[in-house]
């Protein structure tokens, strides 16, 4: 579910014309707000707004992928249109709704030792010669910018393996791990579940993606949890379902885990090859001080900010005033706003500089509202 102004997914006004949104907004430019009237495109008669709104529900891998900084991204654009539709990073926030399994970052670099020292199939894919360096460098404690070379070389190397090569390997690890290993739900190889190396096998076999949790962070967040991807980190979602906010772009390189367009070298060089702790890679909402409802979902962009609305009883509830417009999605609970119903699933769009007060008729009323910082 897209919502916003986007090309490809434009959300229109619930009226007798279905006006598009971009076109609503440019006609109503108090209503957009002071700040975002310099975005109108007087030629094409839009306002598009600097942010994109969905709801993700995944029930199998969706692709391991990165997005470009913006300067990556206009050049991206200008190369290769066809594949990179904007000339706009991508920076995005994911919100669990459910618990919400995904793979991000890079493993702390001594977990990825350790799976180097477990998996001999990983290293046979990842070239020994690279292997060898990485292993040697991490334990002398060379400089973090050499690590992340040696980093870089090993998994690049996995990246640009044959899908035959990946595939015997891999049914060579999966053969060592018959027996009990395969029966124990809790069974690990390296630092990777056996069962999610099953799972990805299953959906996308001979997919060089298969490999990616021996490099990267896997985990599961709660709801309420978040995680904030800026440009260069890389990730896959893997199960559950998600609100996501994102700078309003569709660039996406694409590395594995899926049957699109690939971009291995483009991938391989734009990522950080940061190496962190699940802790780091969070985003911790926060609790408004003066409205214990509302949870603030603040990355460092300035393209967007989500808040959490929580109400848990029958009665009013005033909406904090914003001096540009959001568009409000109900995700439990229903509300009243003035002869209007918001159930589960409606999406509202609310104007600049309103004072809005919802009267909620279902408890837990629970809404996410998306913006452009002020």
């Amino acid at each position: 579910l897209w919502m916003g102004t986007h090309a490809k997914g434009p959300s229109t006004i619930d009226s007798d014309d279905q006006q598009p949104l971009a076109n609503w907004l440019a006609e109503h430019p108090d209503l957009a707000g002071e700040s975002l009237i310099p975005l109108i495109d007087h030629d094409h008669n839009i306002l598009n707004l600097p942010f994109l709104f969905k709801v993700l529900s995944v029930n199998k891998a969706l692709s391991i992928q990165v997005h470009p900084h913006s300067n990556e991204a206009g050049m991206l654009h200008k190369a290769d249109p066809k594949n990179y539709p904007d000339p706009n990073h991508k920076p995005e926030m994911a919100i669990a709704l459910t618990p919400f399994e995904l793979l991000c970052s890079f493993r702390p670099l001594a977990e990825i030792s350790k799976n180097f020292q477990d998996i001999p199939e990983l290293v046979e894919l990842c070239h020994c010669s690279n292997v060898e360096k990485f292993q040697e460098q991490f334990k002398s404690g060379v400089s973090t910018d050499m690590l992340k070379n040696s980093l870089k070389a090993c998994f690049a190397a996995l990246m640009n393996q044959s899908s035959d090569s990946v595939q015997k390997q891999f049914d060579r690890l999966m053969e060592r791990a018959k027996g009990s290993l395969m029966n124990n739900a809790e069974a690990v190889l390296g630092t990777v579940s056996v069962s999610l190396l099953s799972r990805l096998s299953s959906s996308y076999p001979g997919d060089v993606g298969c490999w990616a949790p021996f490099f990267f962070n896997h985990f599961t967040l709660q709801p309420g949890e978040a995680v904030f991807l800026g440009p260069g980190e890389p990730h896959a979602y893997l199960y559950g379902d998600c609100i996501e906010c994102m700078a309003c772009s569709d660039n996406t390189v694409r590395a594995g885990l899926t049957p699109k367009f690939k971009d291995i070298q483009t991938l391989c060089n734009m990522l950080t090859y940061r190496s962190v702790e699940v802790d780091k890679v969070k985003l911790i909402g926060k609790i408004d001080s003066q409205d214990s409802f509302l949870t603030v979902y603040d990355p460092p962009v300035k393209e967007f900010c989500v808040h959490k609305i929580e109400v848990k009883h029958i009665g009013e509830y005033n909406l904090l005033s914003l001096t540009v417009c959001s568009i409000l999605l109900v995700v439990e609970g229903q509300a009243s706003l003035a002869s209007d119903k918001l159930a589960s699933g409606f999406a509202a769009l609310v104007p600049a500089n309103l004072n809005v007060t919802l009267s909620v008729l279902q408890s837990p009323f629970i809404a996410f509202r998306a913006f452009c910082k002020q």
